[in-house]
């Protein structure tokens, strides 16, 4: 089913029909944050104030709104002067339980506040998914849930962009790094509110890399990990899975070959494989191994272990969009960047049958086994 849909969508608007873009940009932001890192200031950027967030009310339909309450806030992303106008100001709804909810006097009993940070999957242009597993979540559990927008998607796509298909190399690395710290902002806003708080960064496919990411840059930027857990369903750890199986047939690659000067004399099967090559170098650069690596350099110099205290992961068995390599990587990076005891009660990962859209289909019920399965690890703060 994956490879169908695949070939059905590469029928459309391709990605990259722009080509390379400027791909220094996006290197100089990448190129600061190790700076930071370097000089023990991981965290620059990405503290938000209460100030910063503009709020409104966001509508929800009469029936849904007898279970949760729901509030739209603002802010301007750490990279607002690298990306288009229209993709400048992160955008996100905050649901919480209504007050006096069963669910919620549990949690309160409990003395400890759970917030999800729950991350768009690939092509996800709405709320509308996700605000059914965050109201799911709030009646059940009494969860808030945080459903952030990120940049080049939906409202904030550039006017000439065509649906969700990404038009440049440059675009595609600036979404990554910049949802990685728009997320990473909100999760330290968050935690750094209240200390009862609890976050667990969530995503499925594109946005299980973005919640894996983020959750290794607030460690970067020193947020307690004890309070901090990550649940990846059928997600990645770099935004090269691209270029990988079904998602290449989606690449404009005609479009690639104009600037390119290398391999004249190559066939196209030649110069794609190329292609494939050094655009997968140039985004494997906005990935998580890089973050972890930058997390455990910081961790020497602050001469202390801070690692997150509950990641749960799922992969797909057949997924034929995110190939398996992609998927057993995250894996292993995950779990660097979990405390150090790497038991069972701090990691876990699952391989459940099916490709990717099977994966999409049983969304609502396995990511929400995964992030309920992290929140309850992080109730009460270990001891590592």
């Amino acid at each position: 089913v994956d490879v169908l849909i695949s070939l059905a969508i590469s029928q459309e608007p391709k990605y990259f029909r722009k080509g390379w873009g400027d791909l220094s940009v996006p290197l100089q932001l990448l190129e600061k944050m190790e700076s930071d890192i370097e000089k023990g200031k991981g965290e620059r950027g990405l503290i938000l104030k209460e100030k910063s967030i503009t709020w409104k009310e966001y509508p929800l339909d009469k029936e849904v709104s007898k279970t949760i309450v729901a509030k739209e806030g603002r802010f301007l992303s750490p990279i607002a002067e690298a990306l288009p106008k229209e993709a400048q100001h992160c955008n996100f709804v905050f649901i919480e339980p209504v007050p006096h909810h069963q669910a919620t006097e549990r949690v309160v009993k409990e003395d400890f506040q759970p917030i999800v940070i729950m991350l768009p999957g690939t092509g996800e242009s709405s709320f509308t998914i996700r605000l059914e597993m965050a109201k799911d979540l709030a009646e059940k559990y009494g969860y808030s849930s945080v459903l952030p927008t990120v940049p080049f998607l939906g409202k904030r796509s550039p006017r000439d962009q065509e649906r969700f298909f990404i038009d440049s190399v440059e675009s595609m690395a600036l979404q990554s790094f910049g949802s990685m710290r728009e997320a990473a902002a909100l999760a330290l806003f968050f935690l750094n509110r209240n200390k009862r708080n609890r976050v667990c960064l969530s995503g499925f496919s594109f946005g299980g890399a973005i919640a894996s990411c983020a959750s290794s840059m607030c460690l970067i930027a020193d947020a307690d990990g004890r309070r901090l857990a990550c649940a990846s369903y059928a997600g990645c750890s770099s935004p090269a899975v691209i270029c990988d199986g079904a998602f290449s047939r989606m690449i404009d690659w005609d479009a690639l070959m104009v600037k390119n000067q290398q391999g004249k004399d190559c066939s196209r099967d030649e110069m794609i494989r190329s292609l494939k090559q050094d655009v997968s170098n140039y985004l494997d650069k906005f990935s998580l191994p890089l973050l972890v690596q930058g997390h455990i350099a910081l961790e020497k110099k602050r001469r202390r272990k801070n690692r997150q205290a509950a990641v749960c992961a799922a992969i797909m068995r057949d997924d034929q969009i995110i190939c398996q390599k992609r998927g057993r990587d995250l894996i292993g990076d995950l779990q660097m960047g979990v405390s150090s005891d790497s038991d069972n009660d701090v990691f876990s990962v699952y391989q459940l049958p099916g490709g990717h859209v099977l994966g999409a289909i049983v969304r609502s019920r396995y990511q929400k086994m995964l992030i309920v399965e992290a929140m309850e690890r992080i109730k009460e703060p270990s001891k590592r």
